[in-house]
């Protein structure tokens, strides 16, 4: 029944119409609301401005912003509530800019609503001018100052803007905090990576007796990803277990992210398999950790899975893959899906392009993209610096600091890093100095976490003195500059000082996480300090660890000669976990242990375990070493097209040097064509047996190949040879 045109409404009309309306916003069915609205329009509404508002409301609660603002602008007297539907309409739907200029157009006093969605809108833009200007109106108002909502909008605006020191003061100044308030506190330092200062607010609520909820606890396990701080992650897990709190899809995503971050990818994959429904952060989480522990055939093969199930990709899934490519091949392929998805020209997908084939071998590819990107900011600079400092040419990557410098380019802590590493690789001390002079007067290293940086630089360039210099001169330290130090000192030889700083840690407070045990465990030269280092481990992680600790373990025993502890270790670790076979068949090879590789082998396809390309080069390397030439064809084979496992080049590599060490230069060569890029050492390696077997055509073909990989002269010294033995008249081809 419709109300006749022009006539004012019934109340009890007005109150149909209101609820009807009401129940298309519950049930976000527009196309009734539509109808209804329509219906209103042609009765002329009567004089209810109420059923007005209750349009407006509609419309920005099925998301029809343009509607609802058309309807807007037909109200003549606006309320707070009809400003507040359509601020915070544009503000939840990113309309940032929309929400603030209607806000600034306010011809009333707005309420705490609408100012909670003004500064929503400011931290959705990250304009902390705009947010700051908001802020001095709501101080205008005692009440709204002091409104728990507001506040807590104005802590989450000041983090999100970059400014979390702000939000900080006013969070300490909140006279009663709710939930919310924890939450949105520990999500900004989480968001400005401050995890260390998010898990201490943690304990400070249980000191104060206050029980996270959900949103807290997804926020404090991203913290324990970022510090890779599996113990407390998992003891969050086991709370929010027994708190019985509903687990959604962000909570298991942060689970998933914090095992991946922490080398757990069994705990991750148990999480996953246990999701009823997967976004794309739940892909991706899992294919980044794969990637950051070096499983990539584990990432891809997760990417392939996620593609079945119509998940379409992201520039970080991207970013994740490309850090997994082993081979040029794969780099390309993958590359071609980026450019099929448009995220080509997004500066974090170019970089990482530019690494992948920087790492994969093709400087020229990596240069390329360089050259043709419109344009060139201190990120792109910075990537081929590091490239080049990395893969490539160091002098090369010196020469494009020095053109940085000279076009006025800002120089970030990474590139000078990079230009350290080079300075070192091309054993350049005037260039250093001049580096650390220049780090000197751009200031960089006052601020301790800086420092922190520095610290990794020069370690990472073997110069410790220079590191412990900055490290003895820092106020504070946390467990990462720790772990750079000890890594540093292991990675050069020096077992003493990074043991003597490890037994530092805890009497300064500092407690060691996985990456610190890792490193410290490479500086065990003896059992006594690893059966110490162990038991720390034992003890710090409550009798639980991880695969990347016990393959640490693993790798100290035998390297202190003690394969029955290493054996141990092994035997103690999740059998289902394929790392953790990979890691004790590497090491039977490298012990010369071939038969133990072999039935190691064997138990681990019986346990129903899949093996991978780690598993095939260990077994190949053990073949080799144990003179199995025909074995190793067998494995080869069989590994390959039973498991169906991807052409690595480094499987073809060790079956070339396999052959040629037999003599059998056919098959070897044979494999040669099938490799993608072949390296110096494996022609090398051809070239060499064609030598001893005196295969004068062969040998001539292998250095022309290698000759055209790399421009030296050192085939055709080996090539002559080969020409002396066989008395051979013929001229060396040039």
């Amino acid at each position: 029944m419709r109300a006749s045109s022009g006539a004012a409404l019934k109340e009890s009309e007005v109150s149909r119409y209101a609820r009807l309306l009401q129940e298309c916003c519950s049930r976000r069915n527009v196309s009734e609301g539509r109808r209804l609205h329509d219906d209103l329009r042609r009765s002329g509404y009567g004089d209810s401005s109420y059923l007005r508002r209750c349009v407006v409301q509609m419309y920005a609660k099925c998301g029809c912003l343009a509607d609802a603002k058309a309807a807007f602008d037909e109200i003549a007297d606006k309320n707070d509530f009809v400003w507040n539907l359509m601020i915070s309409g544009y503000a939840r739907s990113g309309k940032n800019r929309e929400a603030l200029e209607l806000f600034h157009k306010m011809d009333i006093p707005p309420n705490g609503f609408i100012f909670a969605s003004a500064l929503a809108a400011c931290a959705g833009l990250g304009d902390l001018e705009q947010g700051r200007e908001i802020h001095k109106r709501v101080l205008e108002s005692r009440s709204i100052a002091s409104d728990v909502v507001v506040q807590n909008s104005l802590v989450t605006m000041y983090a999100r803007c970059g400014s979390v020191l702000e939000g900080i003061k006013i969070f300490d100044a909140m006279p009663r905090k709710n939930l919310v308030s924890w939450n949105a506190m520990i999500s900004a330092f989480v968001q400005c990576d401050y995890p260390e200062q998010a898990l201490e607010l943690y304990h400070r609520m249980k000191r104060e007796r206050l029980e996270p909820n959900g949103f807290v606890f997804a926020s404090l396990l991203t913290a324990c990803a970022s510090l890779g701080n599996l113990q407390l992650g998992s003891s969050i897990h086991q709370r929010i277990t027994s708190l019985g709190l509903q687990r959604d899809i962000v909570m298991e995503n942060a689970l998933i992210n914090m095992y991946s971050k922490c080398g757990c990818m069994d705990e991750a994959l148990e999480v996953f398999s246990g999701l009823a429904t997967r976004d794309v952060f739940t892909w991706t989480s899992m294919i980044a950790g794969y990637a950051q522990l070096g499983f990539g055939s584990e990432a891809f093969a997760f990417y392939d899975r996620m593609r079945r199930d119509c998940v379409s990709p992201t520039s970080a899934t991207f970013v994740a893959l490309l850090s997994a490519c082993s081979t040029l091949e794969q780099g390309k392929h993958l590359h071609e899906e980026v450019k099929a998805f448009g995220f080509e020209s997004i500066t974090v997908v170019e970089t990482a392009l530019m690494f992948m084939y920087s790492r994969c071998g093709s400087l020229e590819d990596a240069e390329f993209l360089f050259a043709k990107m419109q344009q060139k900011d201190y990120v792109s600079w910075s990537a081929m610096v590091t490239s080049h400092a990395q893969f490539g040419d160091p002098g090369k990557a010196l020469t494009l600091f020095r053109q940085m410098i000279l076009e006025g380019m800002q120089l970030s802590l990474p590139t000078f890093c990079s230009a350290l590493q080079a300075c070192s690789l091309k054993r350049d001390s005037r260039l250093s100095k001049t580096i650390r002079e220049l780090i000197d007067w751009s200031g960089i290293d006052k601020m301790d976490s800086i420092r922190a940086d520095l610290v990794s630089a020069y370690s990472k360039c073997g110069d410790m003195e220079e590191a412990r210099k900055i490290f003895d001169r820092m106020e504070s330290r946390d467990v990462l500059t720790w772990t750079v130090m000890i890594k540093g000192y292991a990675q050069q030889g020096d077992s003493k000082a990074a043991l003597e700083l490890f037994h530092r840690m805890k009497p300064e407070g500092v407690e060691p996480d996985s990456v610190t045990f890792s490193s410290v465990l490479q500086a065990c030269s003896n059992l006594e300090d690893g059966r110490e280092v162990h038991a720390r481990i034992l003890a710090a992680q409550g009798g639980k660890m991880s695969d990347f600790l016990g393959n640490g373990l693993i790798n100290m025993y035998a390297r202190c000669g003690s394969m029955r502890d290493a054996r141990q270790i092994f035997e103690s670790m999740d059998r289902s976990s394929r790392i953790s076979w990979s890691a004790i068949m590497t090491l039977c090879a490298r012990h010369g242990q071939h038969d133990d590789i072999i039935d190691t082998y064997r138990l681990m396809v019986n346990e129903g375990v899949v093996p991978d390309g780690v598993t095939l080069i260990a077994i190949l390397n053990s073949c080799s070493h144990a003179g199995l030439t025909d074995e190793a064809c067998h494995y080869f084979t069989w590994i390959i097209s039973d498991f169906e496992l991807p052409h690595l080049d480094e499987h073809y590599q060790c079956m070339v040097d396999l052959l040629c060490r037999a003599g059998r230069l056919d098959e070897a060569e044979e494999l040669i064509s099938m490799i993608d890029r072949p390296d110096v050492v494996t022609l090398n390696t051809m070239l060499a047996a064609c030598k001893n077997q005196q295969d004068l055509h062969r040998g001539a073909r292998t250095a022309a190949q290698m000759q055209s990989t790399e421009s030296c002269a050192a085939p055709f010294v080996l090539l002559s040879q080969i020409y002396a033995g066989e008395h051979h008249n013929t001229p060396v081809p040039g």
